[in-house]
């Protein structure tokens, strides 16, 4: 794990004073669970344990969920509603707008808490959503969130099917609300089935980066800024969306693509695949960089939700505490590839584990950065999101590779095309950074419509900038078959094929070709999709885009955030555990962590092959937090 160990080593020597994150397996029941005075009291997210409470952004990804059910029809209808659902949400940050009887006779603040009733006359927890001044006839009121994922809010409606709404825990259509700590109440009445939104959407990620990650205090950041201008648009992922999902198409400065050239099945993955890897990917990247603001800031609350957000951006809720249930978005996609290029497993060079050597590095990376700003300790925290994000991009190298090969060698129809399209798209922005030819030399063989692919010019391009993407050969690995055998030519590369690229032992001594037993053929769960609701394996992983771009919401909910949490909210910062015994606990075992990760740091550089070069250089030209 050379990454993993030069991040941790880097952050040691910027941030003497602080412990190394814990490193353990993504997938670990136990991990972070030993010390009663360390356990947190939220649920944990795929083994990551948030110290904020997130619920209600974790569950981004069932907005996925749906939408790929809808595309799976590959019918109007069906596109109809995957648009529907990319622009309504229904599963994250439910407001309800209630029309007033009377108007206010006095201005009420944002935040205020109220009380209000279900049908059943079950009591609900509300919070006034924006402020409310006197004589006004409505109110945007937020539903409160449980800490418990399984029913973190049961009023789901957006633009989801009737027989998708959840609505036991909905406002009732007419009684009053009660402000808390006060006599005051009020009579209202509204249409649960039509006036509940959700401020939170996949197309809200799209449509927020400018906003949000261009034009706001200490921004630009850099991956935004990145895609934004390759594409010559901050919609870029909106407007990807949008022409995918009507067949129309994009009008970018680079990297246009020609949806009239599919048909639904192109065009489905060209939509889902965008809208988990190019929206809430960037959006996932955004709340670590908030984090840092708050970090600057001193505000350890804002900033520890802030990151905690980002984990369940990268994850979300179908994952389970455990991380062993299929997911829709980045971090299933890593768990995916891995069986595909040998790179499962806390060391890499497996095919039958359970999570990528990805998913393990980056935990502990979270949990380091965790505690980093935490601590504020922003410099190193800052280090630790670098390192974080170079390791996103990995699956999606790997998904771009493997459709060059599948329609190169094995004849791919539309539907490999497509997923080899959007897999490019959403890591193009960063070759070209790296290397401007080797972006066009991808981008020729893999955009949309692309007469011919060449799946060596593809892999030898992006090869060619691995260490400038901060990543190695054998943390990408190399496409195998069902017994765990290198494909022809789609060895990973090593420091001897071209000094300019990343090496990585070339799997030397890890996991030989049959890998714990082989996997099924090395697809599991190919694209295949077969229509149903996940997409189990299939490539998008589900998790898929959905960033169509209207704005969602009818205008209606934006996300407002003058709160901490940067993407929308939560003035309290999703709750703050107490942070007395953390801190106590971390500070107590800081000089033993300390010398357990120098040591180990050690033992891993005296341990790795003499004849190559290191795989990862942790950004060396990281700006600067001051």
């Amino acid at each position: 794990m050379p990454r993993l160990a030069t991040a941790i080593l880097a952050a040691w020597i910027v941030q003497a004073s602080s412990a190394d994150a814990v490193k353990t397996s993504l997938r670990s029941p136990l991990a972070e669970s030993d010390n009663a005075s360390r356990r947190l009291s939220f649920e944990r997210i795929a083994n990551y344990a948030p110290r904020s409470q997130v619920t209600d952004h974790n569950a981004i990804d069932l907005d996925q969920k749906f939408l790929e059910k809808a595309l799976s029809e590959e019918t109007s209808s069906g596109f109809a509603q995957a648009e529907r659902i990319y622009k309504l949400g229904g599963n994250s940050k439910t407001i309800a707008q209630v029309g007033l009887l009377s108007g206010l006779t006095n201005n009420i603040p944002e935040g205020t808490d109220m009380v209000g009733e279900a049908e059943d006359n079950d009591e609900i927890n509300l919070t006034l959503y924006k402020d409310a001044e006197r004589d006004t006839n409505q109110l945007s009121l937020r539903y409160a969130t449980s800490e418990v994922q399984a029913y973190f809010n049961q009023c789901r409606v957006g633009g989801m099917e009737s027989e998708q709404k959840i609505m036991n825990g909905c406002l009732k259509a007419s009684g009053e609300i009660k402000l808390k700590n006060s006599d005051q109440t009020i009579q209202y009445s509204y249409s649960p089935a039509t006036a509940n939104y959700n401020a939170r959407t996949l197309q809200y990620f799209s449509e927020q980066l400018e906003a949000k990650m261009l034009d706001c205090p200490r921004c630009p950041y850099k991956d935004a800024k990145m895609f934004s201008d390759y594409y010559g648009s901050a919609k870029y992922a909106d407007e990807w969306i949008l022409a995918a999902l009507d067949g129309g198409k994009t009008n970018f400065v680079r990297g246009d693509a020609n949806f009239l050239l599919y048909g639904y099945a192109g065009r489905r993955e060209c939509v889902k695949k965008a809208t988990a890897y190019m929206s809430v990917f960037m959006f996932a990247l955004r709340s670590f960089e908030k984090a840092l603001d708050f970090c600057v800031d001193g505000d350890d609350i804002g900033a520890i939700h802030s990151w905690d957000k980002g984990v369940a951006y990268y994850t979300g809720s179908t994952e389970d505490q455990s991380g062993l249930l299929n997911g829709y978005l980045m971090h299933q996609l890593a768990d995916k590839r891995c069986k595909n290029f040998r790179t499962c497993g806390p060391s890499g060079g497996l095919m039958q584990a359970s999570t990528s050597r990805v998913n393990h590095d980056i935990l502990a990376l979270f949990n380091q950065g965790q505690d980093q700003v935490d601590n504020l300790s922003c410099a190193a925290a800052q280090v630790t999101k670098e390192a974080i994000a170079d390791l996103m991009y990995i699956p999606l190298v790997q998904g771009a590779i493997r459709y060059a090969y599948k329609v190169d060698k094995e004849s791919g129809g539309e539907k490999e095309k497509a997923e080899g399209a959007v897999f490019a798209a959403a890591v193009l922005p960063r070759v070209y950074q790296a290397d401007t030819e080797a972006a066009e030399a991808i981008y020729n063989n893999m955009r949309v419509g692309a007469p011919s692919t060449d799946v060596n010019v593809v892999k030898e391009a992006f090869e060619s900038v691995y260490r400038k993407m901060g990543i190695g050969c054998e943390e990408v690995g190399g496409i195998v078959n069902s017994m765990g055998e290198y494909l022809e030519g789609m060895r990973p590369c090593t420091a001897s094929d071209d000094g300019t690229r990343g090496n990585d032992n070339d799997d030397r001594n890890k996991g030989t070709d049959n890998d714990e037993g082989t996997a099924n053929d090395n697809d599991q769960g190919s694209d295949n999709d077969q229509g149903t609701d996940n997409d189990q394996g299939s490539d998008n992983d589900q998790g898929t885009d959905n960033d169509q771009g209207s704005d969602n919401d009818q205008g209606m909910g934006g996300d407002n955030d003058m709160n901490k949490g940067g993407d929308d909210d939560d003035k309290s910062g999703g709750g703050k555990n107490n942070k007395a015994i953390i801190l106590g606990s971390v500070l107590g075992s800081l000089s033993g962590v300390l010398l357990l990760g120098t040591i180990g740091t050690l033992m891993f550089i005296r341990g790795r092959n003499k004849e190559e070069d290191a795989v990862f250089d942790a950004n060396k030209a990281t700006p600067s937090i001051s």
